[in-house]
């Protein structure tokens, strides 16, 4: 019991445009805790400009390092923003506005973004009922205070891309790495929403696809050393993907072996 006497916080910006608070542990101040964190949070205006320089080259070296990554790598957040709307801005996109953003910028936005907010609550664990509820009141009278209520409505949804049946979507992103040798594809095929039989039927058919996969695309064609497949969720709804690098062929090559493949797998 007493190493469980503690307690535990993580805060976290999500690229998907909300923020997300985590609190755990086991103590009698649970409550108080609680709430604090949030008006910690509510009330937190910056105001150091070292402090603000510092992130802010931190930040842009992360967006330029992103580009460092390998083609693989790069594919797949590509592929990620593709086939979600609503999905995070580029690092591309990132880069060029970061220069622009102040400190001013940051304080007016401080002081803007709480003006109007959604709170989504889940408690799970060693409390009451009566407890969650009262934690949950207590917020929300705070945050009445400082903020209207934002209807759940004017929030955007993060839903998946519809691809149309029969039709091939491409999407493509050239390498900045003058040094780069490698292209990298990645062929989704989209399935059907999660439930238990297309989650089985997903499971199926990645053990049924990925061995033929790597012995036709690596193994015999000898495309490039990384060849996976991999089964995708995207908000729910449920896929396999194909992922081939390569140093001797281009994209538009490394499609038509893929293509090949599955065909021959569809023949069987």
């Amino acid at each position: 019991m007493a190493e469980m006497a503690e307690l535990e916080s993580e805060f976290s910006f999500s690229a998907y445009y909300y923020m997300g608070i985590k609190i755990s542990g086991f103590r009698d101040s649970f409550d108080r805790y609680t709430t604090e964190y949030i008006q910690k949070i509510f009330d937190y205006v910056p105001k150091d400009q070292q402090l603000f320089e510092t992130l802010k080259e931190k930040q842009k070296k992360e967006y330029v390092n992103y580009f460092l990554n390998v083609p693989y790598q790069l594919a797949y957040t590509s592929i990620t923003r593709a086939l979600r709307e609503g999905a995070s801005i580029c690092p591309a996109e990132r880069l060029k506005e970061i220069d622009s953003i102040t400190l001013e910028d940051i304080v007016a936005f401080a002081k803007q973004w709480a003006k109007k907010v959604y709170l989504e609550f889940y408690m799970t664990g060693n409390l009451k009922e009566e407890q969650a509820r009262r934690i949950a009141e207590h917020i929300e009278k705070f945050a009445s205070d400082r903020a209207a209520p934002l209807s759940k409505a004017l929030i955007g949804a993060i839903r998946p891309i519809f691809l149309p049946v029969g039709k091939v979507c491409a999407v493509e992103e050239p390498l900045t790495s003058q040094d780069e040798n490698n292209n990298s594809l990645i062929v989704h095929y989209q399935y059907e929403q999660f439930n238990l039989k297309t989650k089985l039927m997903q499971e199926l058919a990645h053990s049924f696809v990925k061995e033929p996969a790597f012995d036709f695309l690596r193994t015999k064609e000898q495309l490039g050393y990384i060849v996976m497949c991999l089964s995708d969720d995207h908000r729910g709804v449920i896929g396999l993907s194909i992922l081939v690098q390569s140093n001797i062929k281009n994209t538009y090559e490394l499609q038509k072996y893929v293509s090949r493949f599955v065909n021959e797998i569809l023949k069987e």
